[in-house]
Formats: C-alpha cells, structure tokens, sequence
C-alpha cells in the first residue's frame, strides 16, 4: 500500500539538484582554502583509487557517516571510473542517493553488479533498501530468507517489517519491528515503525504511546521527533507539530539523511501553514529554498503560501507549472483547481475538476467540489 511504503514515503527527493552537504548553508572565510582542499582531495584520489580500492571506500565510509555526502560522492564516483564493477562503492554511491530520497539513481548504479557479488552487510542492506523504495516488497522477503546474508539480525528483521508494511501487513511488521527490538532496543527505525503501523489502524493511542516511551529515553532522537510531529498534526495540534518538526531538524546528527531533513522542514511548514501561521511558513519556506531551491515540495510550499496571501496569479502560475511537470498528480490539481475558483478564474477551474474527475473518478473531494460548483451554476 502506498501509505505504508517504509520510509520512502514523505521524504524530499533530492535527485533534482546535486548538492555539498557539508557547505551548504555556511559562509567560507578563508578565500583559499576551498581550492587547498580541492588540491588535496585530488591527490588523495590520486594516491588511494589506483591501488587500494578498500581505502577509498573505508574513507568514503567515514565521509557519509559524518553528513559529508557530497566528499564521498566524489570519492566514490572517481573510483567507479578506474574500478567500474566494485560493487562495494556502487552500493555506497547507491546508499547516497537513497539518502537523497532518489531509488531510481540508487537501482541505477546496483544494476551494474550482481546482487551476489555485494561484499558486506552494509552493500547489502543497501540493496535491499532499495527494492523497499521501489515496492519490490516480496523479493525482499524472499530475499532475507537467504542464509547467505551478512547483516545483522536486527536489520534484517527492521527491512523485513518495512516489507510487511509495504504489503499491509501490519501485524506482522510490528512483530518483526519488536523482534529487532529486542537486539537494539534504541533502533529508532523499528520504533517509528512501530507507531507508524498503529496509526495507519487508527490506534493513535498506541501510536503515542510507543513514541512517548521511546522519546522518555532519546529524548531528541530525530526520527521518532517527526513521528510524534505527525501525530501532534492528526490531532489538530498544529503548533506542537511545528515545534516536533523544528527539534528534529535542530538535534539531528550530520549525518542524518538529506531527505529526511528537509521532509522534516517541509513538515514544519505545513504544520505552520494548517494553523494559518504564514510568516512561520515563510520562514521555513526560505530555509528550505536556499538548501534545496527548484524541487518540486519547495514549489509546492511557495505555491500554498502564495494562496494564502491572496496571490492567486502566482499561485495559479506555479502550481500550472508543477501539474505540467507531474501529470496525474491528483492533489496538485485540486489544489490547482480551487485556487482557480479562489482567484475568480471559474471556467478554467471547472475544467481542471472536469479533468480530474475523468481520469480519477474515486476522487471524492474533486467529485464534490464538481457537483457543487455544477449545482451553483
């Protein structure tokens, strides 16, 4: 179900703009020193990719556990050159692009080498991450049978409940979660995962419950910070949201995965924008547009924030824009369309719903809407 694909769901693909984690938002003040950096980085290309391919990816390793995602890209893309079947930096340059929120970048790079050629646990649990993000739910159960897998029994049972998810098997997946519990009992994945299958029942009280707990004893845990965000928002509670989201993105650790970032700010304004906080929302709105400018959430955001203030035309114009470049994207065009009404542009807003309505009839809210703006006529 879509709903429940694992942790792909709600994360800011990044895939629309290469970036420098590490640079991104700070002000260099020493002239020299990006190009003394640059220097060294080349040598140490240099010197460890022509011969020693395991340095580079242990380097690499360190890299993408200290948030610098755009250092061990480059790493690993200057190996892959001298070394195109090292399926141990594919699947760390794999591993990147997940963290980016991209899988079809990510199953880019693991089709160039056998899934038995993956060489660690860490190659392997990439791969399959992977086939989670691009729903191949039951080739990864079948997959986890294999005996011949390397990871740890914890992170196998966290992928297998992510799976279970993906097929609606909720019971089963906060077995699994639970499972792997019981070896890590601070793995937050299983945790959120946890909560997420519960709410997905409608439990809410389950679903705190299970969050609360864990946040007792990691207090700023980021992951389980905009799993309690999201269930502040289905209360109604759209300020405690705002605040969730924000502590997640303050107390994340570097190396906490881009996407994961920026769906939490993305978050954040959202939550601003249900409780009509629009200079909230803007403030979020900039932070995220001068980190991930041009993606399609960022315009989504200045879209709605445009609405709000009774800018139809540009409103209107991006979201006309983003509809172009998503077609079949159900809630862009009904937003698209009553912004249209909004703005005093009815025959063109009637259109959209028509539109709509043709393609995707099970879509009540735009079926409504029809029958009402009909019945005004």
């Amino acid at each position: 179900m879509v709903g429940d694909r694992a942790r792909a769901a709600g994360e800011l693909s990044l895939k629309d703009r290469s970036l420098n984690y590490q640079n991104a938002g700070s002000v260099q003040t020493n002239a020299r020193r990006p190009l003394v950096g640059a220097a060294l980085l080349s040598l140490l290309l240099v010197a460890c990719s022509a011969g020693d391919p395991a340095s580079v990816i242990a380097k690499a390793d360190a890299e993408i556990a200290a948030g610098k995602y755009g250092e061990a890209n480059v790493m690993l893309k200057k190996l892959v050159q001298d070394f195109p079947d090292n399926a141990g930096a594919r699947a760390r340059l794999a591993a990147i692009a997940v963290n980016q929120g991209d899988y079809q970048a990510a199953e880019a790079e693991l089709s160039r080498v056998e899934r038995s050629a993956l060489p660690d646990a860490a190659s392997q649990r990439t791969r399959l991450q992977v086939d989670i993000g691009l729903a191949r739910y039951r080739e990864v159960l079948q997959a986890l049978d294999d005996p011949a897998l390397k990871m740890a029994a914890a992170d196998a049972m966290l992928l297998r409940g992510q799976a279970q998810r993906g097929l609606g098997q909720r019971a089963e997946a906060i077995d699994s979660y639970r499972r792997a519990l019981s070896d890590k009992p601070d793995m937050s994945d299983a945790v959120v995962g946890i909560a997420e299958a519960q709410l997905a029942d409608d439990d809410v009280t389950a679903a705190t419950r299970t969050l609360e707990e864990y946040l007792g004893r990691q207090p700023n845990d980021p992951d389980a910070l905009v799993a309690r965000g999201k269930i502040y928002g289905r209360k109604g509670e759209f300020a405690n949201a705002a605040a969730s989201f924000a502590k997640a993105v303050a107390n994340a650790p570097a190396s906490w995965p881009p996407s994961r970032r920026w769906s939490a700010k993305y978050q954040q304004a959202e939550a601003h924008l249900r409780r009509n906080d629009v200079a909230g929302a803007k403030a979020v709105y900039e932070e995220l547009n001068k980190a991930v400018p041009g993606i399609a959430a960022t315009r989504l955001l200045a879209a709605r924030i445009a609405l709000l203030e009774r800018r139809f035309n540009d409103g209107i114009e991006e979201l006309q824009r983003l509809s172009q470049g998503a077609p079949g994207n159900d809630s862009i065009e009904l937003l698209l369309a009553q912004a249209q009404f909004a703005g005093g542009s009815r025959e063109q807003g009637v259109t959209t719903l028509e539109r709509l309505v043709a393609r995707n009839a099970k879509n009540l809210d735009a079926v409504k809407l029809l029958a009402r703006v009909r019945l005004e006529q």
